[in-house]
């Protein structure tokens, strides 16, 4: 994949996603054995691909009702990529720069500069720290240069400029 240019969508369920399915199936026996065996083919299928230099995109073919809305669903897929090793700075890169870059995109979306879509999201919290957390602790959202979020009363002011 790497030596042709072919890249790796992962839409892979976290764990508590793929509890959701278990329960929406109807499976009571062996969940814990169920879902170890998911989970350690698709960390092995990740990792193999990184070692091997994949580039590596975020997307979601995730149709499954379970429960909670689609952008929620979507961030679970964020989760599965670190539940399976992959770095929270590289699932970033891998949900902005590197997709656009696959898209011949990469001078307007996934990039900070004059003429982007200016795109822009910001969580509250650590993301290489605490990722998960932060994922679903979205305080600030801009779409092509407008504010449909600002939470910001919300965070700290200690360097905030005047």
């Amino acid at each position: 994949m790497a030596k042709k240019g072919v890249a790796l969508v992962p839409t892979d369920l976290s764990k508590n996603l793929f509890y959701k399915y278990l329960e929406a199936s109807k499976i009571e026996k062996d969940k814990d054995l169920i879902y170890g065996n998911y989970q350690k083919e698709m960390s092995d299928r990740l990792q193999r691909a990184i070692k091997a230099k994949v580039t590596i995109l975020t997307g979601s073919d995730n149709y499954l009702n379970f429960e909670i809305p689609q952008g929620a669903a979507a961030k679970e897929i964020l989760i599965a990529y670190q539940e399976e090793g992959m770095k929270p700075l590289q699932i970033l890169k891998s949900s902005t720069y590197l997709s656009a870059k696959f898209m011949n995109m990469e001078d307007r979306i996934g990039v900070f500069k004059k003429g982007a879509y200016a795109d822009i999201i910001a969580v509250k919290g650590d993301v290489v720290k605490n990722f998960s957390s932060a994922m679903f602790n979205v305080v600030f959202v801009m779409k092509d240069g407008k504010i449909y979020v600002d939470r910001n009363e919300q965070l700290p002011t200690k360097n905030k400029r005047h």
